[in-house]
């Protein structure tokens, strides 16, 4: 009896700790573990928020939970970088935060309802907000530490030039009628030499006596197939514009025109300073993975 009661309790033993593994570890950050449940809550803080719609078991579904695992590992990096820091976020933010998004839930009933659809109980709520709290102020840390010199500033002026240019322009003669019989009689009369676009006024889009009407690139999405894909000096239409029909003659095109470096100056600098302190967050990110580790061990999406 002795022997198979001691089975029994190996047994029993054995399907007790199968039955009591605990919670899934996805990956480490700095010897700190990644859980599913964290993953699963940023999953319905997103749905929550209205900027995940991805159906449950989706390849898009499964993409989410694998850029959220390494999000996840880069903020736990990140605050441990801010703790070792000496950043602190008082506990008077955590409580302020809290106590407005149970404003925002409408009282205590609608806060534990949010609670239950982010997954979270109360803690884990402060925790993640003093921890994003931690990480912002350790991004505006390396912000400041950034300097923009000159050189820095024409370098990135003169690499992202087409940013600080006025747009491509078409300048054309353009006239809108509601029927096509309308826009072909206009074409006729006007290949034939008896009416200009001048006698069209009231079919002119825009008020130049010429009937000159300018577009610009990135402006217009209905007029720039007309104004920058048409042979220019050529009578063209009648082409479908929406509900109206267009005739109409592309008379230039005026390429995009830099605009001097002392005019754009200081959004050239913010641009710059916000391009290098990125690249500056970046490199930290990389050498705290280096020295500090990070070892993901669940992989969602399997797709190629």
């Amino acid at each position: 009896m002795r022997v198979h009661l001691g089975l029994l309790l190996v047994v029993a033993a054995v399907a007790s700790a199968g039955c009591a593994r605990g919670p899934q570890v996805v990956a480490e950050a700095g010897g700190e573990r990644v859980y599913e449940s964290e993953v699963l809550q940023e999953e319905a803080v997103a749905r929550a928020q209205g900027t995940l719609a991805d159906a449950p078991d989706s390849p898009g579904l499964m993409r989410f939970y694998d850029r959220t695992v390494r999000e996840l590992v880069d903020r736990k990096l990140l605050r441990q970088e801010a703790e070792r820091r000496g950043l602190r976020v008082p506990d008077e933010y955590v409580e302020a935060e809290v106590q407005r998004v149970r404003a925002q839930a409408g009282g205590e009933q609608g806060f534990r309802q949010l609670l239950e659809r982010y997954r979270m109980g109360e803690a884990d709520l402060r925790a993640r907000i003093r921890e994003l709290k931690l990480v912002e102020l350790l991004r505006l840390e390396v912000a400041r530490s950034v300097r923009v010199t000159h050189e820095d500033a024409l370098r990135f002026y003169r690499d992202h030039l087409s940013e600080f240019s006025t747009p491509a322009r078409s300048r054309m003669r353009l006239l809108l009628f509601a029927r096509r019989e309308d826009a072909e009689a206009a074409r006729r009369a006007l290949e034939q030499g008896r009416r200009t676009f001048r006698d069209f006024a009231s079919y002119r889009l825009g008020q130049d006596p010429e009937g000159y009407y300018e577009v610009r690139r990135g402006e217009d999405p209905h007029l720039e197939p007309l104004a920058f894909s048409s042979p220019v000096g050529r009578l063209q239409g009648p082409a479908r514009v929406g509900a109206l029909w267009a005739v109409y003659r592309v008379e230039r095109v005026f390429p995009p025109e830099p605009k001097p470096f002392s005019q754009v100056r200081e959004v050239v600098l913010q641009r710059a300073r916000s391009e290098l302190a990125r690249r500056a967050l970046e490199d930290l990110l990389q050498r705290l993975r280096r020295e500090r580790g990070v070892r993901i061990h669940r992989t969602y999406w399997q797709g190629v």
